[in-house]
């Protein structure tokens, strides 16, 4: 059973069965390992696909419509594999791909060709999802694997901005010598990180379990990063311009909270939050990784199996 069941013993309209829910562990929980069913995926596909349109739609303000080219790249790549298994295996089409094709669009800088892009949603398809079994079954997001198949084959290519790396994002102004210069443009990436965190909203409400996992990501970057500002070692302005670049919010929103990615159980939950959280800033700030948040959801994906297990296993928890 989901753990967005409510508590056992708890009136479940009741304000402590809805903070039981939210934020305490359930009794009743699924197996370490349980695969999330098929109406919280559909759920999941649905709301990472609403919450995206309008992200897309305010990164087309600030790129042009290219984006929309982007998307339709990605989501031709993505499709593309997923008919071809589902034909081989025998078994209906599901769409996911568009909703992960908009996911990577947020993700990418609109100059790349549209074909790599297509050819990198096709590969994250098919080694990051179908490999594993398919939709709910898959290790890590389609769009992640995607995402970093582009990072490490052509790392130079995507230092360009995009709507995940809206603080980069800089204009052309005539100076005072009538040479232009290239100046930064605060109010992207402070609308972007807007329209990221209304996003988050949607997917909370969409799936209430999510609210663990982005706290716990929220929390863990938040506490590592004031550390690190106040030993100025971190390498940006301020926490808040963290959060607003490296794509730190849009895989934070759309990504970490895949059900298929994350863990079952709702301890669990926490420390996989808590894990990617503290690693991306920790990577950011010591190593030469620019995409720091990406190689902390991998990490945080593969870990999540693990987690199950000792949440199951932990005192007084259910018998493995």
């Amino acid at each position: 059973m989901s753990t967005d069941d409510t508590t056992a013993g708890t009136p479940p309209d009741s304000l402590a069965g809805r903070l039981g829910r939210l934020v305490l562990a359930d009794d009743r929980r699924p197996a370490a390992g349980a695969l999330p069913a098929g109406a919280e995926m559909r759920r999941y596909l649905l709301a990472a696909l609403a919450a995206a349109v309008p992200c897309l739609a305010l990164a087309a303000h600030w790129f042009g419509p290219r984006l929309w080219a982007v998307w339709a790249a990605a989501a031709l790549g993505g499709t593309a594999v997923e008919v071809v298994v589902a034909r081989v295996r025998r078994q209906p089409w599901n769409g996911a791909g568009l909703a992960y094709a908009a996911v990577l669009a947020l993700l990418l800088p609109p100059g790349l060709p549209l074909w790599l892009i297509g050819l990198a949603m096709a590969a994250g398809t098919l080694f990051g999802k179908e490999a594993f079994g398919g939709t709910g079954s898959h290790l890590c997001s389609p769009a992640l694997v995607a995402k970093g198949f582009l990072f490490f084959s052509y790392p130079s290519w995507l230092t360009a901005p995009s709507f995940g790396h809206l603080g980069s994002l800089t204009r052309a102004v005539a100076g005072a010598d009538s040479a232009l210069e290239a100046v930064p443009v605060p109010e992207a990436w402070l609308l972007g990180s807007a329209a990221t965190l209304l996003a988050m909203l949607t997917m909370a409400l969409a799936r209430p379990s999510n609210l663990r996992i982005l706290a716990a990501v929220l929390l863990a970057a938040v506490a590592v990063a004031t550390g690190l500002e106040q030993s100025g070692r971190l390498p940006y302005e301020s926490v808040v311009a963290l959060l607003g670049a490296d794509g730190f919010l849009v895989i934070a929103c759309f990504v970490v909270c895949d059900p298929a990615c994350s863990p079952r159980h709702d301890e669990a939950k926490w420390l996989y939050g808590l894990l990617i959280g503290a690693l991306a800033v920790l990577m950011r700030t010591f190593s030469s990784y620019s995409e720091a948040m990406l190689c902390a959801a991998m990490l945080g994906s593969l870990a999540a199996p693990t987690l199950d297990i000792l949440a199951e296993r932990r005192p007084g928890g259910p018998a493995a």
